[in-house]
C-alpha cells in the first residue's frame, strides 16, 4: 500500500469519526447548549431543584431559590401547590412577609384611619408567635374578643367559614383575645387561645399580647384611644397595612363589604 493511499484512509477515518461522535448528537441546538452550560435544558442556576426553564414558565426567579422570600424554596412550594411568587402563600405555618414589607419601605404612621399600623408580635394558639408585618400584602381582619363576651363567641362560630371563603384571595383573619373568662382585662389562662381555636375550629391566628401597658397593642391603640368602643371590635387593614375600616359588634354586612372593597 502506497503512502498516499494510507494517508487518504486515515483522513477518511477521522472524518467518519467526527461525523458519528462529534458536533450536535441530539435534536437540540448547539447555541442553546452553550447558553445553558451544555446541560441540555437542565440548568438550575439557583440550586432549588427546578430547572431555569421550569421556573420561567411558572413566573419564578431562576436566580433565587426562594423567589418570594417566605422561607420555603421554590421546589417545595411547587410540590405543596402553593404560589412561590406570594410570600403569604406558604406550605405551612403563618405568612412570612416581613422582609417584603421592609423592602417595600413600609413605615408605621399611627393607628388612626388611613395610618400604617405599627408592627407588633402576638403569641399564637400553638405556642409560637406572629408579627403584624408578616401579613404585609394581605387584607387583614383583626377581631378583638374576650372569652366572657357572648357576641364575640357568636362571631367566632362563623369566622372559620368566612376565612376559608376569602383566604385564597389573600385575606387573613386574626382573633386578638384581650381577656379570657376572668373579667380582669388579661389572659391568665395559658391554654385559652388554644381552647378558643379548638372550640371554634379556627385555623388562622388566635393571639394574645400584653406589650403596651399590659394590653395587646391593637386593643390598646384602637380601644383605649377611643377609635372603637366595646367588643367584639373589628379593624381591617389593606395590603399595605393601612387602617381602612373599623366597627363594633357582629355585622356580616360590614365584614363582607370591608373585605370586598380591599381585595
Amino acid at each position: 500500500m502506497s503512502l498516499r493511499t494510507l494517508t487518504s484512509l486515515l483522513v477518511l477515518g477521522s472524518t467518519l469519526s467526527l461525523g458519528c461522535f462529534g458536533g450536535d448528537a441530539g435534536d437540540d441546538d448547539d447555541d442553546e447548549e452553550e447558553e445553558d452550560g451544555g446541560n441540555n435544558g437542565n440548568l438550575d442556576t439557583d440550586g432549588d431543584g427546578l430547572t431555569d426553564s421550569e421556573e420561567e414558565e411558572l413566573g419564578l426567579d431562576p436566580n433565587l431559590a426562594d423567589t418570594d422570600g417566605d422561607g420555603f424554596d421554590d421546589a417545595t412550594e411547587v410540590d405543596s401547590g402553593t404560589d412561590g411568587t406570594l410570600c403569604w402563600s406558604v406550605p405551612e405555618g403563618w405568612p412570612a412577609c416581613g422582609a417584603n414589607a421592609e423592602a417595600a419601605g413600609i413605615e408605621a404612621t399611627g393607628w388612626a384611619m388611613g395610618d400604617v399600623v405599627e408592627d407588633w408580635t402576638g403569641d399564637d394558639q400553638y405556642g409560637g408567635t406572629i408579627d403584624q408585618y408578616d401579613l404585609y400584602g394581605m387584607v387583614v381582619v383583626i377581631d378583638m374578643s374576650a372569652g366572657w363576651c357572648g357576641p364575640c363567641r357568636t362571631a367566632a362560630e362563623d369566622a372559620e367559614a368566612e376565612y376559608q371563603h376569602y383566604k385564597d384571595d389573600g385575606v387573613m383573619f386574626m382573633h386578638v383575645i384581650v381577656d379570657d373568662n376572668s373579667y380582669d382585662g388579661a389572659v391568665t389562662d395559658e391554654d385559652f387561645t388554644a381552647d378558643w381555636a379548638d372550640e371554634y375550629g379556627l385555623t388562622f391566628p388566635v393571639v394574645t399580647d400584653d406589650s403596651v401597658n399590659g394590653y395587646a397593642a391593637p386593643y390598646y391603640n384602637f380601644y383605649m384611644e377611643g377609635y372603637v368602643d366595646g367588643i367584639p371590635a373589628y379593624v381591617v387593614l389593606n395590603r399595605e397595612l393601612e387602617v381602612v375600616d373599623w366597627w363594633n359588634g357582629v355585622s356580616a354586612a360590614s365584614l363582607t363589604s370591608a373585605i370586598e372593597d380591599n381585595l
